[in-house]
């Protein structure tokens, strides 16, 4: 077996592993959207979602993004003293950070109550603690373990979500609950296999002031990075909210949990190459194994827009509620800004891989800006598609930037099915727009399908060939 096949049956083994553990927890999460749908107002949804975001900003603030420093600094750990001086500080700050958060929240509580201040809280701890841990778990190289606490984390938040929400008529409360009990025993599960607690807490009393400084000089500036991602990402909710009300959030919010079907296959993919990535960095031929990766990325993902969408748009009638039927009209949209959003994610893993992670910092700050100013003049004059136009061309100028910027770490060669395949995508609009029968959208599938098929790279399509030749 030649280097270039091993490396790539390792990507595809892992992206399997991933897959099992993500598709089944994405896809159970998914399944909750229709029943919130029926069962939950659009002005409710729309609260819940502001929560949610809040909650996505709080997890990196909560850890010191040291999710990010685990999986980097215990990749390189090569003996169990090394590991111990990761995880002891990783454990420390979490536990201190956890605790001036709920002395805040407790002081904001008794001067000014806030709705779902609480539940809040402990959703925003619980995420935290179970996303570091997610991290420590890959490396760990504990990529079943990793796999299996995600299935059973969306298990636990499925089950409890339905009974509060559909038998008790809990509504919102319910959806919390469910999310903070589901992450509480994911956490458990994962120290059951990783002992990553036992282990912090014991290291704890060790000052480990070298990998301290160098974990803060890695994850701090990520932290930055995500705090800025997050106001690009999330922050037109609260102009939605101003601009357009909470029942607009609502059908917003909607429409983009039927993105999470593709984010999932676009999480999938980029994990394994995040790993992939940071383990072959300092390879001789690294230009070309990773220009032949981003191909095959650029292809699948593309192609998932392409087929997704038509698809979503079929089935969509049958399974959302009456209220939120016009929010189909954008999720073409989003998985466009889905697809920006992770090409430029797969460029930042060179920051990654260098350690140079301040570098990344430089191009969201622009972006930022840009982002914000679009959003408060586009929200008002065009609604919700003001808002995720704004998204497209702010990740489009985001991914550009870092394309040309990380050519200093490695450097990508375009191919012509990857431009071929990236202008079907836009050329797709218009039939996704005028096909609205149950007939013509199941011709546009097929022919969608047909078409990406043909443009598959030409690496990627011979890896195929190989792999069915041994099956038979």
């Amino acid at each position: 077996m030649t280097k270039d096949e091993s490396r790539s049956n390792t990507l595809v083994k892992n992206t399997g592993i991933y897959a099992i553990g993500t598709f089944g927890s994405r896809l159970l999460m998914f399944l909750l959207v229709p029943i919130y749908s029926f069962y939950i107002s659009p002005a409710e949804y729309g609260y819940f979602d502001i929560c949610l975001n809040i909650v996505i900003l709080l997890g990196p603030i909560l850890s010191f993004q040291y999710r990010d420093g685990a999986l980097r600094f215990l990749l390189d750990a090569k003996s169990e003293e090394s590991i111990q001086s990761v995880i002891g500080p990783i454990v420390r700050r979490l536990l201190i950070n956890t605790l001036v958060f709920a002395t805040f929240c407790l002081a904001i509580s008794i001067i000014h109550p806030v709705k779902y201040l609480w539940l809040t809280a402990l959703f925003g701890i619980s995420f935290a603690w179970y996303e570091v841990s997610l991290q420590i778990c890959r490396g760990l190289s504990k990529n079943v373990a990793y796999a299996a606490a995600g299935i059973f984390n969306s298990l636990i938040i499925c089950t409890l979500s339905i009974i509060l929400v559909v038998v008790f008529k809990v509504g919102i409360e319910g959806v919390f609950i469910g999310n903070i009990a589901g992450r509480v025993l994911g956490l458990l599960y994962i120290d059951r296999r990783t002992k990553f607690l036992s282990t912090g807490l014991r290291s704890m009393k060790y000052p480990h002031r070298e990998i301290s400084k160098a974990l803060n000089k890695y994850c701090l500036p990520m932290l930055m990075v995500n705090i800025l991602i997050w106001i690009m990402s999330s922050s037109n909710r609260l102009y939605i909210q101003h601009f357009l009300g909470l029942d607009e959030n609502g059908i917003f919010a909607v429409a983009q949990k039927f993105s999470a079907i593709f984010e999932t296959i676009a999480f999938v993919i980029f994990q394994a190459w995040q790993e992939m990535a940071m383990k072959h960095y300092n390879d001789a031929d690294r230009n070309i194994f990773f220009s032949k990766i981003f191909h095959s990325y650029t292809w699948v993902l593309t192609s998932g827009v392409i087929i997704l969408s038509f698809g979503i748009k079929l089935f969509y009638p049958f399974i959302i509620g009456p209220e939120y039927q016009e929010s189909a009209d954008y999720v073409y949209f989003f998985l466009v800004l889905g697809l920006l959003t992770y090409l430029a994610f797969f460029f930042d893993v060179g920051y990654q891989c260098a350690r140079e992670t301040h570098r990344s910092f430089y191009s969201l700050i622009p972006t930022t800006i840009l982002v914000l100013l679009g959003n408060w003049i586009a929200i008002p004059l065009f609604g919700l598609y003001g808002a995720l136009a704004c998204s497209c061309f702010t990740y489009l100028c985001l991914t550009v930037f870092r394309a040309i910027d990380t050519r200093r770490y490695f450097r990508i060669s375009l191919s012509a099915r990857t431009i071929f395949i990236l202008a079907l995508m836009l050329l797709c609009i218009y039939p996704y727009y005028a096909c609205n029968s149950t007939l013509t959208l199941s011709i546009a599938v097929v022919v969608v399908s047909i078409l990406c098929l043909l443009l598959m790279p030409g690496s990627m399509l011979m890896f195929v060939k190989q792999k069915l030749h041994m099956a038979t």
